[in-house]
């Protein structure tokens, strides 16, 4: 039976936890409102930087069917939270008709131009807190996985 070995391609069943058992992810439908679930399974090029290294290290010399359930710390997932990315933006520099919620997600324009993802953390009386953390910043993650399918490399 074959092995998971880089350069594969790679089809997993999962479900992805955090350290509370929370679910935030799964390759299966699921029936919470707060979940990003349901979709379908994880497939990715062993060796392509399609996930994290750790999840990729932790695969190889899997066998289809095979179970196996691997835990990162935040280093080897979206890093730690840095409370410097936390920033208070003044209200008048959003638009009088702007609609803005807690948990929303904007896009910022940095000096380089690039466009950086920002969560609403806080809505203040003058001034709106912006999150550029990941949401899984500082989380410890733990994936659940069933190898499903292995395409060799060519």
């Amino acid at each position: 039976m074959s092995q998971v070995k880089t350069g594969d391609r790679v089809k997993f069943q999962f479900v992805a936890k955090l350290k509370d058992g929370t679910i935030f992810d799964s390759s299966d439908e699921c029936h919470d409102d707060d979940c990003d679930c349901g979709g379908g399974p994880l497939e990715f090029t062993v060796g392509d930087d399609e996930v994290f290294p750790a999840l990729e290290k932790a695969i190889l010399g899997m066998q289809v069917g095979e179970q196996k359930t691997v835990t990162l710390s935040p280093s080897d997932a979206y890093g730690e939270r840095d409370e410097r990315g936390v920033i208070a933006v003044p209200r008048s520099e959003f638009p009088d008709d702007f609609e803005i919620e807690e948990s929303m997600m904007l896009e910022l324009l940095g000096e380089d131009d690039e466009a950086y993802p920002a969560w609403v953390a806080e809505i203040g009386e003058s001034t709106i807190s912006l999150d550029t953390n990941h949401p899984l910043a500082g989380e410890e993650l733990t994936y659940e996985l069933t190898l499903v399918e292995i395409s060799q490399a060519h």
